[in-house]
């Protein structure tokens, strides 16, 4: 698959439960940083560069408004398809993404 690569895109809510189909373009809480995903389930935040695998961050989005839920693996995937059926994720890097997280459950 290839080295690891990030990308600043827009996802839907990937917390675990979340019926948000909104796309966002998500920030760091703690420094409005961008965030930005690699085809290897990690986070990035564009401004202080805290990175680690996507189980342990937390998201809170309009739906939960206030109330950070972790992402797991299956709800990361939905958040990835409903991007790109937006149209804000090219299909073949979203195939990539899903490629990994299927080989690499959490």
């Amino acid at each position: 698959m290839g080295e690891e690569r990030f990308f600043l895109l827009e996802v839907a809510c990937p917390a675990k439960g979340c019926d948000n189909n909104d796309v966002y373009s998500w920030v760091h809480s703690s420094d409005e940083g961008r965030v930005k995903f690699s085809n290897r389930a990690r986070i990035q935040c564009s401004k202080c560069s805290v990175t680690d695998h996507i189980k342990y961050w937390e998201f809170d989005c309009r739906k939960h408004k206030g109330g950070y839920q972790p992402a797991s693996n299956s709800s990361y995937s939905k958040a990835i398809g409903i991007a790109m059926e937006a149209g804000k994720m090219d299909r073949g890097l979203a195939l990539e993404f899903l490629t990994f997280l299927i080989n690499n459950p959490w």
